[in-house]
């Protein structure tokens, strides 16, 4: 299960990416672990919508009738892989999802790709009329510092509950899509950017479908996350130690999962020699943690730095092959 993290004393502002067009808003709920009122609201779109009023031949530009309601205009940071999922939609129900490059001006929208050619533009101008609009597909709600508490507490369950748009005549759809979401001090993190992971493996390529690393920095993020978490003592969590003593372990697992999202698509067994490294790697630093916050309070008192936990800790092949599995590789939607 997905986990999103909130850090105590400071409001959370969830970001969630619709898996299409949407009949209405979603809805964030958020349930306490054990007692307590729900909490939470109406998401909404990060801006937007705009109606189109030409897509030029190129199939990437858009032209927009009005400026969109945006932050800032034109919304340029509402782009790219983060924040650029949008869907081009006609009333009648017909829609073409695509990626959002840049705003050329406040109503001049340029995609990161041309619509495919089995999208047909000028149907979909024509669906309603002449009117179409651009959509975006990432969702933001605020939960206030004040409905977490003052302590750390983890396992709220947050649901997003949304209804796919299926068309006027076809039965509604209600999908729910389901996380844990943790309140802690200071969630896990190498520190490592897409700068940093260059400036180590220069060699590595953006995927064309991308604009940056990002994607794959955080997915080997989450999977060094549950490597670690399966090797620290009971009632203790990643977000309680140095996350950044495993970069380098974290450089390699991410040039791992891009490597490897390439054999997969050539259809190549993945050399694994990279993912071996970065499994030995963690096991020398899970031996001598520089700093395990034993009583949870973010401070490092007597005894938890330079905190010797190699004797209850299981290293080695076995935790290797034990979730090795768990791996996905980027751009692929395939697991190991």
């Amino acid at each position: 299960m997905k986990t999103r993290k909130a850090v105590v004393g400071e409001n959370y502002g969830d970001l969630w990416r619709s898996p299409g067009v949407l009949s209405g808003s979603p809805t964030l709920t958020v349930t306490p672990p054990a007692s307590g009122a729900t909490f939470g609201g109406t998401m909404s779109p990060v801006c937007g919508p705009g109606v189109i009023s030409s897509i030029a031949n190129d199939r990437r530009t858009i032209t927009l009738s009005a400026a969109i309601e945006a932050p800032v205009t034109p919304p340029n940071g509402l782009v790219g892989d983060q924040y650029g999922a949008v869907a081009i939609v006609g009333q009648r129900g017909g829609f073409a999802l695509a990626k959002v490059a840049y705003f050329e001006d406040s109503t001049t929208v340029v995609l990161a790709e041309p619509l495919p050619h089995t999208v047909d533009v000028s149907d979909i101008l024509a669906d309603s009329g002449g009117v179409a609009s651009l959509q975006w597909l990432t969702y933001s709600y605020t939960l206030s510092a004040a409905d977490f508490g003052t302590d750390t507490k983890r396992n709220f369950s947050a649901v997003v509950e949304y209804t796919e748009r299926q068309g006027g005549s076809a039965p509604a759809r209600i999908s729910r899509d389901r996380s844990l979401l943790h309140v802690v001090r200071a969630p896990f993190d190498t520190g490592l950017d897409e700068l940093g992971l260059l400036a180590a493996v220069p060699h590595l390529v953006v995927p064309g479908a991308q604009d940056s690393l990002e994607p794959q920095i955080a997915s080997a993020l989450t999977h060094l996350e549950t490597f670690v978490q399966r090797q620290l003592p009971d009632g203790k969590y990643p977000d309680d130690i140095d996350g950044a003593q495993f970069r380098p372990a974290h450089i390699m697992l991410t040039q791992w999962a891009i490597m490897t999202a390439r054999s997969v698509i050539q259809n190549e067994p993945p050399d694994m020699t990279l993912y071996d490294r970065a499994m030995e790697s963690v096991g020398e630093q899970m031996d001598r943690l520089n700093w395990l916050d034993a009583d949870g309070d973010g401070r490092v008192d007597e005894g938890e730095a330079d905190y010797n936990a190699g004797a209850s800790l299981v290293v080695g092949g076995t935790f290797t092959d034990a979730y090795a599995d768990d791996i996905s590789y980027p751009g692929t939607g395939q697991a190991r």
